[in-house]
């Protein structure tokens, strides 16, 4: 850990990144079995309202996820919890620390692939070698496909999968997760019912999108999104 530090610490980003995910993988072959609390009511409460933040907003929740794991020490969602909300804040001599102790007990946790996911994003942007680039795509495509797998209600999660998977599995990525939202009852926010619509007519699931939107109108009676969205297809 100390070295992922010091190598973040003088700007060799890239480099720290790499090393940290290379401890992950030694921690997660050499570790014992640890027991992790079970997530309780508080956690499940704390998640689902982490779904409903926007990036900007998820940054802002450091002070409050602090106080969460000091209430409960033992369950490791909150530590995940927090280690994401310093990967938000930008402040990763934090994130590095707090996410391995959490990763150490529960690396197959839904903010273990998650947070994996984003490490392989993050060295997909800063590398300019076309063929590490690619690697990395595959690597950020799988993790998160993986924690999508766990928890699929992150849309902006799956937004960002869709978004670099062009070109490689995009299309049935893309049908696979659709059909999940539909058939899963899943209910997306408000401002994401346009994008994940214009998906559906994209893919010419119009009977998808015409169940889905019942469904939406249920829970959203008064929407406009709805609304724009029957205008395009009458």
């Amino acid at each position: 850990m100390d070295r992922v530090l010091n190598l973040w610490s003088d700007q060799k980003r890239v480099l720290a990144v790499e090393e940290f995910l290379s401890s992950l993988q030694d921690s997660s072959r050499d570790k014992k079995a640890k027991n992790a609390a079970e997530e309780g009511l508080d956690y499940q409460i704390a998640f689902s309202k982490y779904l409903e933040l926007k990036v900007k907003e998820r940054a802002k929740m450091v002070d409050e996820y602090e106080r969460l794991y000091e209430m409960h020490p033992n369950e490791v969602g909150f530590c995940f919890l927090l280690s994401s909300a310093y990967a938000s804040q930008g402040c990763f001599e934090k994130f590095f620390p707090t996410f391995y102790q959490a990763y150490s007990i529960s690396p197959d946790h839904f903010f273990a692939k998650k947070s994996k996911a984003l490490l392989y994003r993050m060295l997909f942007d800063w590398t300019p070698n076309p063929n590490s680039r690619e690697g990395y795509r595959r690597q950020f495509i799988d993790e998160a496909s993986a924690a999508l797998e766990i928890e699929p209600r992150d849309f902006l999660l799956m937004k960002e999968v869709f978004a670099l998977s062009k070109g490689l599995q995009y299309e049935a990525l893309v049908s696979h997760y659709l059909k999940k939202i539909v058939n899963d009852h899943m209910i997306v926010p408000r401002s994401e019912i346009e994008y994940f619509a214009e998906l559906m007519m994209k893919q010419n699931e119009q009977a998808l999108l015409h169940e889905w939107l019942l469904a939406l109108k249920a829970e959203y009676p008064t929407s406009r999104a709805i609304k724009r969205v029957e205008k395009k297809l009458n």
